[in-house]
């Protein structure tokens, strides 16, 4: 229907009611339209039916019930869209939060007495929010009509644990604004506000006078109530109440804890505890000797009927009987019941009378000191030579060995001076058949500069014949180089290490040592061109492991 009807005027001195009534119903129809430039009354009284059209040219919101463009909503989606997994996740813990938890708004004051804010507003008691302790809010919120929650504010110290529930204070429009109390103690209601006792857990961003910010609560479990704890039959452990007594057997415990005097097992604990109940079934021992299981499963522990002296090591004699401290051979080698032998040697404090050593030509030497361990010197002749091979008490000079399944070489050596073209030497280290030439079986490592561009080469050598792998590895002056092969246990390949880095496996002319009079631990130099004495170390250390 039209919004405004006007009776028709049929001459002018007869129709003045009538002119009358059309502009009164002129005035009525323009009281109740909206006016472009905000002349009052102008708010709907009643739902506005677009009928399908758009409003166009709005605002971006500003308050919380101004209407949302599309742009608003574009630009909210797109900084959705570049969230990871993780903060979509805490987005949708906080949703769930407002949607579980009252929510609502508030009007921020800066003024910092503890009193009524007013109708809508809330305030600290510290101008820095990470120092409040506590919180005025008025009852009434900043809402329309301004309801009052009283009554819901008030219940929000009511948990009886001690952080009675955290509050989450934002900026409407701008969230990265924020602090986060937890409520810790009783709530002051005043009626129309109330004061909250609170502790500050974080807050990022300025606090501005009269800004709007948003309110969450979440309110904390109760503590869980106490109670006593029995063993049901006889009552001898017995918990009551709050930091009350524990009684374990009529022996009082306070504090519900037990202090390392609380009890004096001297006089609370008799007998020896037997070693089915983990026990040791001894009520003494042997002074820092060591112990040692019983005759039976379950038999009483035994104690070494000594601790032994320095150097000495704990050998088993077999079945049935105590291992006993034994003293090892002066060249370091062991042996044990699955025929394997064993030697290592750091050459400290030893002298070359411990060791198998041959020298050749003008000056040639060996010697043992602190810093280069064992090494050899050519003297100054041309073709001067000298080798130290470690003694094996077992089987005889050098080392002898019979066979090599299993067989592990470990040495780390020193070069306090490298082959060149004016003093020209070949190294050996490994396990070698001849001290003063070339060896005609070996396992080895070999190095001369005029050869594999003076490079490390690793050897497998049988009658003469030999099988080599060109290492990329070159000596390093007063460097310290560890030098490692392992043998397989059918003995039909060897595979070569150089500072802990493999160089590779050679699976053919590998000596078999069943075959020959002695096969010893060590290594050689042997000269070949120039007039100066070469010192070359033959191990720092060394271990060594095979078969007799």
């Amino acid at each position: 229907m039209a919004k405004i009807t006007l009776e028709n005027i049929l001459s002018g001195y007869i129709d003045i009611t009538r002119y009358n009534l059309n502009n009164a119903a002129i005035v009525a129809a323009m009281e109740n339209t909206l006016s472009r430039d905000g002349t009052t009354p102008n708010a709907m009284g009643a739902n506005l039916d677009m009928n399908s059209f758009n409003v166009i040219n709005v605002l971006d919101p500003a308050n919380p019930q101004d209407a949302a463009t599309k742009a608003y909503v574009d630009g909210i989606l797109v900084a959705l869209s570049g969230l990871t997994y993780e903060e979509l996740q805490e987005l949708q813990a906080l949703l769930l939060t407002i949607n579980t938890s009252v929510l609502t708004t508030w009007k921020y004051s800066s003024t910092l007495t503890m009193a009524d804010p007013g109708v809508g507003f809330f305030r600290f008691n510290n101008a820095t929010v990470g120092s409040a302790t506590a919180i005025a809010i008025d009852a009434q919120t900043n809402e329309t009509g301004n309801p009052n929650i009283r009554s819901t504010i008030a219940a929000w110290d009511d948990s009886t644990n001690t952080v009675r529930g955290t509050l989450t204070i934002r900026k409407v429009d701008n969230p990265s604004v924020q602090a986060t109390f937890n409520i810790t103690g009783a709530t002051v209601d005043n009626t129309g506000w109330l004061q909250l006792a609170v502790t500050n857990v974080g807050s990022t961003g300025t606090f501005t006078n009269n800004d709007t910010f948003s309110i969450s609560f979440a309110r904390a479990g109760d503590v869980g109530a106490s109670g006593s704890v029995t063993d049901g039959d006889k009552g001898d452990i017995t918990v009551s109440g709050a930091g009350a007594t524990w009684t374990v057997d009529n022996l009082a415990i306070t504090g519900a804890k037990i202090a390392n005097t609380t009890i004096d097992l001297t006089t609370k604990v008799t007998g020896i505890a037997p070693v089915a109940n983990g026990g040791s079934g001894r009520n003494t021992n042997t002074a820092y000797a060591l112990i040692a299981g019983g005759t039976t499963n379950g038999g009483v522990e035994q104690s070494l009927a000594s601790n032994g002296t320095a150097g000495q090591v704990l050998t088993s004699t077999g079945a049935s009987s105590l291992p006993t401290w034994q003293s090892p051979s002066a060249a370091g080698w062991l042996t044990d019941p699955y025929n394997y032998t064993y030697y290592y040697d750091d050459y400290l404090g030893k002298s070359t009378a411990s060791y198998v050593t041959l020298a050749g030509g003008s000056g040639a030497a060996t010697n043992i000191d602190s810093s280069l361990g064992a090494n050899m010197q050519s003297g100054s002749s041309s073709t001067g030579f000298a080798s130290i091979y470690a003694l094996n008490p077992y089987t005889g000079f050098p080392g002898v060995f019979t066979r090599f399944n299993n067989a592990v070489y470990n040495a780390q050596a020193t070069i306090p001076q490298i082959s060149n073209s004016s003093n020209r030497f070949t190294t050996y280290y490994g396990l070698l058949d001849n001290q003063s030439i070339l060896p005609s079986y070996g396992i080895f490592f070999r190095q001369i500069d005029n050869v594999n561009s003076g490079n490390w080469q690793c050897v497998c050598r049988a009658a003469g014949v030999e099988t080599v792998i060109n290492t990329a590895v070159p000596p390093v002056n007063q460097t310290t180089q560890v030098f490692r092969f392992v043998v397989n246990n059918a003995a039909n390949s060897v595979e070569f290490f150089i500072n802990n880095v493999s160089m590779g496996s050679i699976t053919t002319n590998i000596p078999l040592a069943t075959a020959y009079t002695f096969f010893g631990v060590g290594g050689a130099l042997q000269k070949s061109v120039g007039g100066s004495s070469i010192t070359v170390c033959l191990h720092n250390s060394l271990f060594v492991r095979s078969r007799i």
